[in-house]
C-alpha cells in the first residue's frame, strides 16, 4: 500500500515538473516577443551640425546649448530637450517614448546668436516657428549656420502723460553695402522695445527723432550707435 502510495506521489511530481517547464517556456517566449515587438518600432533620432556663419569658410563651433522642440499634430506641444554642442560642432537627440511625435524644432539657445538670415539686416524673430516632419525610420538631421547679434534697447518715458505730445522715430539701419531705412514709430506715451541685429552686415544705426509738442513746436535731433557683437546697448529718452 505504502508503494503504491509512494508511486503517485512520484508521478505527481512528475507531471508538475513537465507542467512547470512548459508554464516557464512560456513565459519566456512572451518576454522574447515582447521585445522583438519593441524593438520593431525603432526610437527617433535627431542629429546635427552647428557652423559659425559669420566666417568666409564656415567652421564648427562646440559648447553651443541646442533646443529641440518636440510637437503632435499641427504645433501641439510636447516636450523639449537640450544639450551642448561637442569639439566637433555636433548635436544629438533621441527619443524611446515616441509620445505621439509628430514635428520637431531645433534651435540655438543664446539670447545673442540667430540662425543667419543674409541679406536682411536683422534676425527673423523666434515667435514664428515652422516645425519639420519627423522621419519615423531614419536620423533627423539639420545643419544650422549661426551668426552673432548685437542689441539696441530703446526705452522712452513721457514725462507729463495728459499732454497731447508725439515722438517719432525713423530708424536707418546702416550696412557695409548700403543704408536701410526702416518704418517711422510714432510714439505718444512711454513705452520700451529691443531691436537686434546681425554684427556680420550692419556697423551702426542711426536714430531719427523728431518731438511734436502739444503746441505745434517740433524739435528733431539723431543719435547713432555701432552695432557690437554680444552687447546690449540701451537709448534712453525723456519727453
Amino acid at each position: 500500500m505504502e508503494g503504491i502510495y509512494a508511486l503517485g506521489i512520484y508521478k505527481y511530481l512528475v507531471l508538475l515538473r513537465k507542467t512547470m517547464r512548459k508554464v516557464f517556456g512560456l513565459m519566456l517566449l512572451s518576454l522574447l516577443f515582447s521585445c522583438e515587438t519593441e524593438n520593431l518600432v525603432p526610437e527617433l533620432k535627431f542629429n546635427g551640425l552647428i557652423k559659425d556663419g559669420d566666417l568666409a569658410t564656415t567652421v564648427p563651433v562646440s559648447n553651443i546649448k541646442v533646443k529641440i522642440i518636440y510637437y503632435g499634430e499641427g504645433t501641439d506641444y510636447i516636450s523639449m530637450d537640450s544639450t551642448l554642442t561637442d569639439s566637433n560642432g555636433k548635436y544629438s537627440f533621441s527619443k524611446l517614448n515616441r509620445d505621439g511625435i509628430k514635428k520637431y524644432f531645433v534651435h540655438v539657445d543664446d539670447e545673442f546668436i540667430e540662425k543667419c538670415n543674409d541679406p536682411y539686416p536683422m534676425p527673423a524673430t523666434r515667435i514664428f516657428i515652422f516645425p519639420k516632419d519627423v522621419d519615423e525610420l531614419n536620423v533627423n538631421h539639420d545643419t544650422i549656420n549661426i551668426c552673432l547679434t548685437g542689441k539696441i534697447k530703446l526705452t522712452l518715458t513721457k514725462l507729463d502723460v495728459t499732454a497731447k505730445d508725439t515722438l517719432t522715430i525713423s530708424p536707418v539701419v546702416k550696412t557695409k553695402s548700403a543704408d536701410i531705412i526702416s518704418i517711422s514709430s510714432k510714439i505718444s506715451e512711454s513705452a520700451q522695445w529691443t531691436n537686434q541685429f546681425f554684427t556680420k552686415t550692419v556697423t551702426s544705426v542711426e536714430y531719427k527723432f523728431s518731438l511734436k509738442k502739444e503746441n505745434g513746436e517740433v524739435t528733431g535731433w539723431v543719435i547713432e550707435r555701432d552695432i557690437q557683437p554680444r552687447i546690449l546697448d540701451e537709448i534712453k529718452i525723456e519727453f
